[in-house]
């Protein structure tokens, strides 16, 4: 059985110590975060990494199985006077949201706990746009002070392996913590994207309430609402 991080130790989560030995600030800058993207944390737990990203994008959405990490990031984000911060309650069979509607995708210290790493990797490929990006963090395979059973622990190669046979390409390790591997991996390898044809963005992407998406914007065709 995988066990579950308990959300009654989410103190935890934003310790001096996690602060010193993963800050948010090295990861966050991989992604080049842009004003107008769209941005989820898939089980963002009380918000460590998702604020520090919700502060320099559009949208930032923070997606978790614990109803009460949701409540923690929901008063985190309006301590901080972030508005751009939306929560969904989140399971592991799938991903609300359009295909194509997502920018960029963050997955910490989750991978180990997913009962089907591989079906959410792809749910996860499917939601970003065809240049979207997912930054995966997770725990090194060595015993280390803190963090899962090393029974429990997906190492980085493997963890390299599912996001191949979940769809991605050009996938990049970084050495960005002393516990943790990092990956970057995009949903179309640089080589396979058509050239641009002009510096804006394209006019329209799929989006609808309540769901991770483009908010709409003054004087754009409003985008068809997605199947539920």
């Amino acid at each position: 059985m995988v066990n579950k991080f308990d959300h009654r130790a989410h103190r935890q989560l934003h310790s001096p110590e996690r602060l010193r030995l993963q800050p948010a600030g090295p990861a966050l800058k991989l992604f080049g975060l842009r004003s107008d993207h769209v941005f989820i944390d898939l089980g963002c737990g009380s918000g460590y990494f998702l604020l520090p990203a919700a502060a320099r994008v559009q949208e930032a959405w923070g997606l978790d199985i614990s109803p009460e990490m949701l409540r923690l990031v929901r008063k985190a984000a309006a301590d901080a006077g972030l508005r751009n911060v939306r929560t969904m309650r989140n399971c592991e069979h799938g991903i609300p949201g359009a295909t194509g509607s997502v920018d960029r995708a963050l997955v910490v210290d989750v991978l180990h706990e997913m009962t089907a790493p591989i079906r959410l990797l792809g749910e996860i490929r499917r939601v970003l746009t065809a240049d979207g990006q997912l930054l995966l963090i997770d725990w090194n395979w060595r015993p280390s002070p803190h963090g899962p059973p090393q029974a429990e622990r997906i190492g980085r190669e493997t963890a390299r392996r599912m996001l191949v046979r979940a769809g991605f390409r050009k996938i990049k390790a970084y050495n960005l913590y002393r516990h943790h591997y990092v990956l970057l991996a995009g949903k179309t390898a640089l080589a396979e994207l058509p050239p641009a044809t002009s510096p804006s963005r394209p006019p329209s992407r799929p989006a609808g309430r309540g769901t991770p998406g483009r908010r709409r914007r003054p004087g754009r065709r409003a985008p068809a609402r997605p199947r539920a």
